[in-house]
């Protein structure tokens, strides 16, 4: 009695199946896989660019802030100008005497 070979599948067929099979059954899962494949191959590719050349990435950005930094510090007051409080709140510290001395609702008996 011979015994069954084993069906090994190699890297040709795997590729010939997605490239033939997926796209007749769900032809946006193919393209799905190749986008989000691409998007992470080229976010890599930045963070090893960004790994590569951080010293020189971090002297490029101090020089760029000391060149801005006169309208850097121009900003600041105005924005310190704007996170300033009203001078009238909107809810009084006390309340006011004309609430504490208010009827009593009538009665109707």
């Amino acid at each position: 009695m011979a015994t069954p070979l084993p069906i090994r599948a190699s890297p040709g067929s795997v590729a010939y199946a997605a490239l033939i099979f997926v796209p007749l059954h769900h032809p946006g899962l193919l393209a799905a896989a190749l986008l989000q494949f691409t998007t992470i191959a080229c976010v890599l590719a930045v963070l090893l660019v960004f790994l590569a050349y951080r010293s020189e990435i971090r002297e490029l950005v101090a020089a760029a802030f000391q060149a801005c930094a006169a309208v850097l510090l121009w900003l600041l007051p105005c924005a310190q100008l704007r996170r300033q409080p009203a001078s009238r709140s909107v809810a009084p510290a006390e309340p006011f005497r004309a609430l504490l001395f208010q009827r009593p609702p009538p009665r109707l008996a």
